[in-house]
């Protein structure tokens, strides 16, 4: 087979693919990561500080001086491919090659959902609006109402002790879908989506190498929006069904005391989920592969063994649970 008649082979059979898969509609993350166009190397967002209440008017106005601070995202390049031996191709009859274009496709359109979870892992170090880490104890914008018990972390970052001491550690990211202010927790920037199938077949190069080369190129970045949306619980040693129900009522208080500085001395603190439904449309649990048995049970049945009797769970639809070995 030509390397002509093989490449427009594989080009069409990758067209195909992609044409099928981005028909499977949104991908399992956009229900909290949101993608934004992007048109030059690096992108700067502003992020402004939240406008408070109304209040009682006393004859004269207080104006909330409403700052804004830069929050910058760069375009990373990443790309995907595979080469085949000449000999192969020139004596091949049947066209063993025809799926490699196809899962290239498919391992495409799955890429903006690896970078948000990967974002997710990579919270603790890395940087949100506020020039804090996305998951930290405590932020320059924003905070927590009341007191944190001890040793309990802070912020956004929730830490807790099972009593099995199996010292197993185990991360559960709780996100709040649609975000607030406008912005969902995390920021998929697609500079270059993945376009057509490239290759050296036909050139000198390749033949001198007897080997084709096939790729696609892709230009994305990535970031957060809001801290204050997403919980990062932090589990040592394996809960039980009772332990998990209990840190997830602990994680859904946190949640909703997440507040916003007043914007004037005589303001209410701005809330951002003291009214939320919790619900598996409105949050996701996003953890590790190793949780999965127990986040399934606590959050699907409709009732949980304790001291040897069912009872009515309380947590069945409490969230939607997404299973990821990048919080492993």
């Amino acid at each position: 087979m030509s390397p002509d008649v093989f490449t427009a082979m594989l080009r069409s059979e990758f067209l195909q693919a992609k044409l099928k898969a981005e028909q499977l509609g949104p991908i399992p993350t956009d229900s909290f990561a949101v993608r934004l166009p992007s048109d030059s190397r690096v992108e700067n967002y502003v992020f402004g500080t939240a406008v408070g209440h109304m209040r009682k008017f006393n004859g004269v106005r207080n104006f909330q001086n409403f700052s804004a601070d830069t929050y910058s995202i760069k375009n990373e390049e990443f790309w995907n491919g595979f080469k085949c031996n000449k000999i192969d191709v020139d004596d091949d009859k049947i066209g063993i090659y025809k799926t490699a274009p196809a899962t290239v496709a498919e391992v495409s359109r799955m890429f903006p959902d690896q970078l948000a979870l990967r974002a997710l892992r990579d919270g603790e170090s890395a940087k949100g609006f506020d020039n804090t880490n996305y998951f930290a104890t405590s932020h320059t914008v924003g905070g927590v109402k009341g007191s944190v018990p001890g040793g309990e972390g802070g912020g956004n970052i929730y830490t807790v002790t099972a009593a099995s001491a199996d010292a197993v550690q185990h991360r559960i990211v709780l996100v709040v879908n649609k975000g607030s202010l406008g912005v969902k927790p995390v920021i998929i920037q697609e500079r270059e989506a993945v376009g057509e199938l490239k290759t050296d077949a036909g050139t000198p190069e390749a033949d001198k190498k007897k080997q084709y080369e096939y790729w696609v190129d892709a230009r994305y970045g990535v970031g957060y929006g809001f801290w204050w949306d997403t919980l990062l619980i932090k589990i040592t040693n394996t809960p039980t069904l009772t332990e998990l129900q209990t840190i997830l009522g602990k994680a859904e208080v946190r949640l909703r005391s997440f507040i916003m500085q007043k914007a004037a001395g005589d303001d209410d603190d701005l809330s951002f989920h003291e009214q939320t439904n919790f619900s598996a449309d409105t949050i996701t649990a996003i953890h590790g592969t190793k949780l999965s048995n127990l986040m399934r049970t606590v959050l699907g049945s409709d009732t949980i063994v304790q001291s040897g009797a069912p009872v009515t769970n309380l947590y069945k639809g409490w969230a939607k649970s997404m299973p990821t070995v990048y919080l492993d």
